[in-house]
């Protein structure tokens, strides 16, 4: 949907951000410098280390540690060789010293990546509905509160008691209450856990697959039920 926030729509996709994907591109690159992994007419821009410079014994325990260039201007100091020095610098020792390109990888990845869980329960069910659920969890919808957002309307629900949030539309609506009743039973049946926005939009985190599948099978029949989404403005497209 059109002005999704960046930070939503990563978090969604399971991505980190561009600037730590540049991160980890570049300590690949540094350590592929450091080791002689590069063509020869490249190995000339490979910054100095503290071993190579000095033979003081206090300093020989960080020989990976790279001397940054002096840089008298901001363009210089944003330009690879300076930055990602100061940037391999900051690894941890052991990182630095890894044993192959391969293992540095892994182990850079990591370091710097954010661990993500496999969550099967976002790939149930047709593309048509999880776009819509991904809409849910992302909280940019075609509900009031997100068109208010972006200056279209009004954020007030048409119960009129309450702005129509995902929160709102899902456990308080009295518009829905019937259908809701429905949900809730289904995942009574289910599942200890009480009806919430978080079983509903991301499943049970120790559930077994089964489960959760009904849980998002309870969650698109609530959709269905409701009707809110019927029409020109819930297009997937």
């Amino acid at each position: 949907m059109k002005g999704t926030p960046s930070t939503s729509l990563l978090r969604e996709l399971e991505w980190d951000s561009l600037s730590t994907r540049r991160h980890y591109h570049a300590m690949v690159l540094m350590f592929k410098l450091t080791n002689g992994l590069v063509p020869v007419h490249l190995q000339s821009l490979t910054p100095s280390t503290r071993g190579e410079r000095t033979t003081t014994r206090l300093q020989l325990r960080n020989t990976t540690h790279l001397h940054v260039p002096r840089c008298r201007t901001k363009v210089y100091r944003s330009s690879f060789i300076p930055h990602a020095s100061t940037l391999w610098n900051s690894l941890p020792q052991s990182l630095k010293e890894a044993s192959s390109l391969n293992t540095f990888k892994r182990k850079c990845k990591e370091y710097l990546f954010t661990p993500r869980p496999n969550q099967p329960y976002r790939r149930q069910g047709t593309r048509h509905h999880n776009i819509f659920i991904a809409r849910l969890r992302m909280n940019w919808t075609p509900l009031n509160a997100t068109l208010h957002l972006m200056k279209i309307k009004d954020k007030w629900c048409s119960c009129g008691t309450s702005s129509e949030t995902v929160s709102h539309y899902l456990l308080r609506c009295p518009l829905y209450i019937h259908q809701r009743d429905t949900l809730a039973s289904t995942v009574e049946q289910l599942t200890p856990h009480r009806l919430t926005e978080s079983v509903l939009l991301q499943g049970l985190p120790g559930g077994n697959i089964h489960t959760n599948k009904q849980l998002f099978e309870a969650l698109v029949a609530y959709i269905s039920a409701t009707k809110r989404f019927d029409g020109p403005s819930s297009s997937t497209t």
